[in-house]
């Protein structure tokens, strides 16, 4: 579980930059798009680790 909060600490971390790229972008439609193209790739996997968590925690209690 501690990759799992590790994997999810760097995940929020790459929103945050990508939501400053995005900002930042001052109009460029090519930067705007891979800014927003980011944001969804690391929600997906943000929404893939949870899964991944409930998973262990589903397997812990099972096998305990």
């Amino acid at each position: 579980t501690y990759v799992l909060n590790l994997v999810l600490i760097i995940g929020i971390v790459y929103v945050i930059v990508a939501g400053i790229r995005l900002i930042v972008s001052g109009g460029d439609e090519g930067e705007k798009d891979k800014a927003k193209q980011t944001i969804i790739h690391v929600v997906v996997g943000i929404i893939v680790v949870i899964f991944a968590r409930v998973i262990v925690n589903f397997a812990d209690a099972f096998f305990r």
